[in-house]
């Protein structure tokens, strides 16, 4: 599994969880807006980001986050960007 999959697999894993969304589902659209389409509040982004900087060991800002990620496809490539940034120079 490369970084990207992980990156993916943890946004489909944790949504499904937090709003109690069937993770097949939540995979096979990932042009879905977390707020506009699928209702994401503070502390559903707070409990992805958490589970995103545990395991890909980065650190990533609430805000900067929310605005950048605004689906799952435009949260998984700035995820991907930040631990570029952050691990891989």
């Amino acid at each position: 599994m490369d970084i990207q999959e992980k990156i993916a697999e943890i946004f489909y894993e944790n949504i499904a969880e937090t709003l109690q969304l069937d993770q097949a589902h939540v995979a096979a659209h990932p042009e879905l807006r977390l707020r506009g389409d699928l209702g994401m509040e503070s502390i559903q982004y707070f409990s992805l980001i958490a589970a995103l900087e545990t395991e890909l060991d980065i650190e990533l800002q609430y805000n900067e986050f929310r605005d950048e990620a605004s689906s799952i496809t435009a949260g998984i490539e700035y995820v991907l960007k930040i631990y570029n940034t952050q691990q891989h120079e």
